[in-house]
C-alpha cells in the first residue's frame, strides 16, 4: 500500500525563512498545531489529508505538489504476520 508523505525539508525551510513557530505555520495552513507536529515528526498512523495538502501548498507557494509530497510504500503489519504464520504452518 502507498501513502502520501511530506517532503519535510521544504516546509521546514519555509518555517525558518518566515521565522514562524509551528503554531503560526499551522494557523496559516488552517490545521491544528498538534497535527502539524505529528506529521513533521513522522508519527506512526498519522495520515496526510486534503486539508493538510491544501495548507502546505498555500504556505509553500513556490513549491509544486510533486516537490512537496511523495508516495511511500508501507507494509501492512497484519498481512506480514499472517504470511509468517502461514509459512510456519507449511514448514
Amino acid at each position: 500500500m502507498k501513502v502520501i508523505k511530506l517532503n519535510k525539508a521544504i516546509l521546514e525551510q519555509v518555517i525558518k525563512e518566515k521565522d514562524w513557530s509551528l503554531r503560526q505555520c499551522a494557523k496559516e495552513m488552517g490545521i491544528d498545531p498538534a497535527y502539524l507536529s505529528r506529521v513533521l515528526n513522522n508519527e506512526p498512523g498519522i495520515g496526510i489529508g486534503n486539508k493538510f495538502i491544501a495548507g502546505a501548498l498555500k504556505v509553500c507557494n513556490k513549491a509544486s505538489f510533486d516537490e512537496l509530497f511523495f508516495l511511500e510504500d508501507t507494509v501492512d503489519k497484519n498481512l506480514t504476520k499472517r504470511t509468517k504464520r502461514k509459512e510456519q504452518n507449511t514448514a
